[in-house]
């Protein structure tokens, strides 16, 4: 059996020099047709991405469901989905783009930020993963709504409350992940500090982002009566959560990756 399998190492040898040699080859190539990871290409792709994710989340949480969803009247819930399901369907999309460019950011950010300190970077991209599992997690309760909106009778319940049950678990589900999220910003926020070719104050306002992302949804599972302070905390403690997560991916976008100007 030995004789047998030795007799195909020259082969195995000879097809991974003619890999060597294609892949030789294809470096010739001219860079417009070879991807070339700059970091000033990955700072684009992960500003971008960040932009895109707040428009859609946004336009999601901030628009469509705030809009759809009655907390406690399942009747008049049921009546807004199934008059505006076209917009309900675009908002659990932009939901799922959002989770693509969570992955996309997660990938640039650590090649990115590799440099500073490499596991570091590994594990605040690795709780950035962490979180989009979790918003995938939730997502599917809020897809199941939708084969809800078509049936007559769900259950022998009151018409709409399963679907208000699927909606308050993808929030707890998302809230949830949120905290994993808060810890990603606040392990970014010390990797920027620490990175030379960042201003230090993006890795303040990323951790205190991620402070504020921790407080909000910690209180909102294990604080009874938050909902009733709801609208008051997260008035107070979403403009720096803004400015820290979207004020970064701004500053990646116009200065990210750009050598800095040498003086005369």
């Amino acid at each position: 059996m030995k004789r047998w399998g030795l007799r195909f190492l020259p082969n195995i040898n000879a097809r991974a020099r003619r890999l060597t040699q294609l892949c030789n080859q294809f470096s010739l190539l001219p860079p417009t047709i070879m991807l070339r990871i700059t970091p000033r290409s990955l700072a684009l792709l992960a500003g971008w991405s960040i932009v895109l994710m707040a428009l859609l989340a946004g336009f999601a949480h901030g628009y469509v469901f705030s809009s759809l969803f009655v907390p406690g009247n399942a009747p008049v819930t049921v009546h807004q989905l199934r008059l505006s399901e076209t917009l309900f369907r675009a908002g659990i999309l932009a939901f799922w783009v959002v989770l693509l460019c969570d992955v996309v950011v997660s990938g640039a950010l650590y090649l990115f930020l590799k440099p500073v300190h490499q596991r570091l970077a590994l594990w605040s991209s690795g709780l950035r993963l962490v979180y989009t599992a979790m918003l995938g997690a939730a997502l599917m309760h809020l897809t199941a709504i939708v084969p809800l909106l078509h049936a007559q009778t769900p259950t022998a319940e009151v018409p709409g409350e399963p679907i208000l049950r699927l909606f308050g678990q993808f929030s707890l589900g998302w809230s949830a992940g949120l905290i994993v999220f808060g810890a990603h910003l606040l392990a970014l926020g010390v990797l920027v500090y620490r990175a030379r070719f960042v201003p230090p104050v993006w890795g303040w306002l990323l951790g205190l982002a991620g402070i504020c992302y921790l407080s909000t949804n910690v209180a909102n599972l294990l604080w009874d009566d938050y909902p009733t302070h709801k609208a008051t905390v997260e008035g107070i403690l979403s403009l720096p959560m803004i400015v820290g997560e979207l004020g970064f991916g701004i500053w990646l976008l116009v200065r990210g990756g750009k050598p800095k100007p040498t003086q005369a």
